[in-house]
This record gives C-alpha cells, sequence and structure tokens, in this order.
C-alpha cells in the first residue's frame, strides 16, 4: 500500500495503479470495494484541487490477444454522480497480435482520452499531476528517466 499525505489541499503519494482524489462534502471513513475493471486508492475529502503521484512504468508480457493496463493520477470520477473527472497517467498495453506498446495520455470526461508525445518504456519513471483551478485543468506528466515531459492547461 502506498502513502499518501496532505498538504494545503493537494493529495501526493507514490502509487503502483492509480490515485484518485475527490471532492466531497465532508472526509468520509476508508471504504472496501471491488471493482471488475480498475484498483487503486480513492481520497474523498473537501476541496482538493491537486493529486500527484509517481511509479515505475511496468513492463507487460503478452500472450495473445488485447489487453490493456492504465497507471493514473486524478481528480474526481469516484461515482456515476461525479460531475468531472480529469486524469493523466500512461499505459503498458498489448495489442491483438500479441505486441506490447507504451504510452502517455490524458483525458477530461466527458471528452476521449489524448494521446501525449512523451515515449514510454517499461522501467522508466513517471511523475504525473493534475490541477484545477476554477475551470481551468492542468496535466503534467513527465518521464524522469528519458527527461520528456509535458505540461497541458485546457
Amino acid at each position: 500500500m502506498s502513502l499518501y499525505r496532505l498538504r494545503n489541499g493537494v493529495l501526493a503519494g507514490s502509487v503502483a495503479c492509480a490515485a484518485i482524489a475527490v471532492a466531497a462534502s465532508s472526509a468520509s471513513a476508508a471504504t472496501l470495494a471491488v471493482s471488475g475493471n480498475w484498483s487503486g486508492y480513492i481520497a474523498g475529502a473537501s476541496n482538493f484541487s491537486s493529486v500527484a503521484a509517481s511509479w515505475v512504468q511496468p513492463a507487460v508480457s503478452c500472450t495473445s490477444g488485447s489487453s490493456y493496463s492504465a497507471y493514473w493520477v486524478g481528480l474526481g470520477g469516484d461515482s456515476n454522480q461525479s460531475a468531472a473527472l480529469e486524469q493523466t497517467g500512461t499505459q503498458s498495453d498489448c495489442n491483438a497480435n500479441g505486441q506490447p506498446y507504451y504510452y502517455a495520455w490524458y483525458e477530461l470526461v466527458p471528452a476521449g482520452p489524448v494521446t501525449l508525445d512523451v515515449p514510454i518504456k517499461p522501467g522508466d519513471r513517471i511523475s504525473a499531476q493534475v490541477s484545477v483551478n476554477g475551470s481551468a485543468v492542468t496535466v503534467s506528466l513527465a518521464d524522469q528517466s528519458a527527461g520528456r515531459a509535458v505540461t497541458r492547461t485546457v
């Protein structure tokens, strides 16, 4: 399990799969839930405006057929009633021929994901951050191993 700390309304931590900071009316007790398509940590608290995480990009071993594996950090999206979901991360996927491929992306729901121009390789050290200031969303993703980074404000 990763450790998280709250500093001035910012959730920071190191993740293996995902971290999502969720704005809620009040802080809630930890709840265990099971999902068929993702794993991670949701922090419910009031007034989150930024979340950051880092991870080492996992390698995938492909057999046959397509499969998908995402590693990300984001704000919102903890339920079907969420008004917003802003996230950025990386993928370790297998194509239909069983070949692995890796890439970086961001997504501002309800729009679909956008691929970022940051080449990703297994073993790379990745850091990512999502911040919201009013209606402006800033996503940042850096491949610290390759010295490449991108920041977008939408």
